[in-house]
C-alpha cells in the first residue's frame, strides 16, 4: 500500500485510531518540538517560575496557541501549493520582506543555535562522568576549555550532517527522527516525574497552579515583560517558521499529508 492510499485509510478511523497511526508517520512537527525544547525555552520558563512563582503559568500555553496556528497555516499554505516557503513569500509578499525573513532566520538560528553547543557539550560531560567516570572538572583550567570544544564540535558535526542529508530520507532520517522523538519524550517524563513526586511531598500548591493558567495579570516592571515577550518568542521562533516549510517538502509531503501535518504538529510540538 502506498503512503497516499495509507492516509485515506487512516482518514476514516476514529480519532484515537488516527493520531496513533499518524504519530508512526509524523517527524517534522516533532523536529520544531526539539527546537523548542531547547536553552531558551528553559531559561524563560525557570525565570518566570523564579520571580513570579503559579502566576505566568498561562504565558506558555498562549505562545504556544499562537505559534500552533501560524504553523498550520504555514503547513496549509505549503503542502496545497507545494511552493517553496522563501518564494511564495517572494511572490505573494514582496522580495525586501523574503529577505528580511531569511537573514532574521538565519541570524536567530546562529545565536539560538550556538548557545545550545556549549549546552550540549556540558551535559556530553556529565553523561560521559556518570557512564565511564571520565570527569576533568577537578582541573579546571584551560584542559577543560578545550575538552568543552572538543565535545561542541563533535555535537554540532551531527547536527550538521544529519541536516545537509534530511532530504534524501533512508534509514538515517528514519532514525534521527525517532531519536528525537524517544529523548524529547524522555524529557517530558523527567518532567512528570518531578511534578508527581514533588505534589506527592506536598511542594505544589496545585489551587495556585489552576489559578496560573487564567490569565489575569501582568508584570508591571520593564524587565518582567521582556522575559514574558521572551517566552513568547522562544516558543516558536522565526527560525522554526522558516525551516518548517522546507522540512515538510523535503520529506515529499503533498496535499494528502495535510491532516497528518497538523497531527504532527499536535502530537510532536504541542503536546511536549
Amino acid at each position: 500500500m502506498n503512503e497516499q492510499s495509507q492516509l485515506a485509510r487512516i482518514a476514516d478511523m476514529p480519532a484515537p485510531g488516527r493520531a496513533w497511526n499518524y504519530l508512526k508517520l509524523s517527524g517534522p512537527g516533532w523536529l520544531q518540538g526539539a527546537m523548542t525544547l531547547g536553552g531558551g525555552s528553559a531559561i524563560t520558563s525557570l525565570t518566570l517560575g523564579a520571580v513570579y512563582g503559579y502566576e505566568l503559568l498561562w504565558v506558555q500555553p498562549v505562545s504556544m496557541l499562537i505559534g500552533c496556528i501560524m504553523l498550520f497555516a504555514l503547513s496549509h499554505q505549503t503542502l496545497s501549493t507545494e511552493e517553496r516557503p522563501y518564494q511564495a513569500f517572494r511572490k505573494h509578499v514582496h522580495p525586501s520582506l523574503a529577505w528580511l525573513w531569511a537573514v532574521s532566520a538565519l541570524l536567530s538560528s546562529i545565536i539560538w543555535g550556538f548557545s545550545h553547543y556549549p549546552l550540549s557539550a556540558g551535559m556530553f560531560e556529565e553523561l560521559i562522568s556518570v557512564v565511564i567516570g571520565f570527569d576533568i572538572r577537578s582541573d579546571g583550567g584551560v584542559q577543560r576549555e578545550i575538552y568543552l570544544f572538543v565535545l561542541a564540535v563533535i555535537v554540532w558535526g551531527v547536527c550538521a550532517t544529519t541536516a545537509w542529508h534530511y532530504g534524501r530520507g533512508g534509514r538515517t532520517v528514519f532514525l534521527f527522527e525517532n531519536a528525537v522523538k524517544i529523548l524529547s519524550g524522555l524529557i517530558v517524563a523527567c518532567f512528570a516525574w518531578v511534578v508527581i513526586e514533588s505534589s506527592l511531598k506536598g511542594q505544589v500548591d496545585w489551587s495556585a497552579v489552576w489559578r496560573g493558567y487564567i490569565p489575569t495579570s501582568l508584570p508591571s516592571d520593564s524587565d518582567g515583560l521582556v522575559t514574558v515577550m521572551a517566552a513568547l518568542g522562544t516558543a516558536v521562533g522565526i527560525n522554526m517558521t522558516f525551516v518548517y516549510g522546507y522540512t515538510l517538502l523535503n520529506r515529499n509531503w503533498g496535499r494528502a499529508h495535510r491532516e497528518l501535518a497538523r497531527y504532527d504538529i499536535v502530537i510532536g510540538l504541542v503536546l511536549p
